[in-house]
C-alpha cells in the first residue's frame, strides 16, 4: 500500500469521533496497524496453534478496546525454552507474505528470566518496513511460556479501512488476563510501578465473569507460587506510596486515556477488591 494512502486512512480514523482512535496521534494508530499485521501473520503461519496472543495489544483489539495506548506486542508460545527455538517461532510469523506491503525482520533477542518479568521467555525487537518510500518502524515482541491459561480461539476485528479480513487466533480470556494482573499487583505489593494494571483490571470488569476468574486465578496463582485468595496492598502507607504512581499514569504521555478513570487510586483498589474478591474475608 502507498504511504499517502495510509496517512490519509489513519487521518480519517482519528478524525472520526466513532471509530475509536479519535484522540490517538497519527504515530500511535500507525503503530497498532503495524502490530495488527504481525498478528495476522502469526494467524496464517505454521504455528499459529502453538501462539497464544495476551497483552496490551489484546485489550485494545479485543477487549477494552481503545482505552490506553501500548507500543508493544506479547504472545505465549510453546516451544523449548532456548533462544534458537524462539528465533525460529519468531522467523516463522515474520516471513510470512500477506502482499499487504508490510515486511517483518527481528533482531537476535535475549532469553528473559522470572528476574526480569513475570514469566519466562524471550524478547525480540521487531522492524517493519512499510510502503514505496521504505517508512519503518520498531517495537518489542515479548514471548512468554508455561503460563496456566486456557486460551479460546478469537475473532479479531481489524482495520476496515484496510481493506483486510477478521483475524482468527487463539487469545487470552478476559478473566485470565485479570487473573495474571491481580497476581503481578499482589506480589509486587506497595512495589508494583505498573499502574497499567489496575486501570485494566478496572476497566475488565465490565466483561469478566467472576466464576470463570476465580477458576483463572487459581491456576494463575498456583502456577506462580502466589498464595489465593489473598488481597491487594490497602494501609495508608501503601497508597501513599502508589498514589503518585498512579497521577504518573494517568498523565503520561506514553498512556493516553481514553476511559475515564478515577484520580484517587483507592477509588480503583475498592472497585477491584469489591469487583474480584481481593479483600480480607
Amino acid at each position: 500500500m502507498k504511504w499517502q494512502a495510509i496517512k490519509q486512512r489513519i487521518k480519517k480514523l482519528i478524525e472520526d469521533k466513532e471509530s475509536g482512535f479519535h484522540k490517538f496521534n497519527f504515530n500511535e494508530v500507525l503503530s497498532i496497524l503495524v502490530r495488527e499485521r504481525l498478528v495476522a501473520r502469526a494467524s496464517q503461519s505454521s504455528i499459529r496453534d502453538s501462539i497464544i496472543l495476551k497483552g496490551g495489544l489484546l485489550l485494545t483489539l479485543n477487549y477494552t478496546k481503545q482505552t490506553r495506548f501500548t507500543n508493544d506486542m506479547d504472545i505465549n508460545l510453546k516451544v523449548a525454552n532456548d533462544l534458537a527455538s524462539f528465533q525460529n517461532a519468531v522467523d516463522k510469523i515474520t516471513t510470512v507474505d500477506l502482499e499487504d506491503g508490510f515486511y517483518f525482520n527481528r533482531n537476535a533477542g535475549e532469553i528473559l528470566n522470572n528476574e526480569d518479568r513475570e514469566y519466562d521467555g524471550a524478547s525480540f525487537k521487531i522492524k517493519c518496513t512499510f510502503s514505496e518510500e521504505d517508512k519503518d518502524m520498531i517495537f518489542d515482541l515479548d514471548i512468554g511460556v508455561g503460563d496456566a491459561v486456557d486460551a479460546v480461539l478469537g475473532r479479531l476485528p481489524t482495520f476496515k479501512e484496510f481493506d483486510v479480513t477478521s483475524l482468527e487466533l487463539a487469545i487470552y480470556p478476559a478473566e485470565a488476563i485479570a487473573a495474571e494482573k491481580i497476581q503481578t499487583c499482589i506480589a509486587r505489593g506497595n512495589e508494583n510501578s505498573r499502574m497499567k494494571d489496575y486501570y485494566d483490571l478496572y476497566n475488565l470488569r465490565d466483561i469478566v465473569d467472576i466464576k470463570k476468574f476465580h477458576v483463572a486465578a487459581f491456576k494463575t496463582f498456583k502456577n506462580r507460587s502466589t498464595s489465593y485468595p489473598c488481597q491487594l496492598p490497602e494501609s495508608a502507607d501503601d497508597l501513599n506510596l502508589l498514589q503518585p504512581r498512579w497521577n504518573h499514569f494517568l498523565n503520561s504521555k506514553q498512556y493516553r486515556i481514553i476511559q475515564a478513570a478515577p484520580k484517587n487510586l483507592s477509588e480503583i483498589m475498592n472497585a477491584i477488591r469489591e469487583f474480584y474478591g481481593t479483600q480480607k474475608p
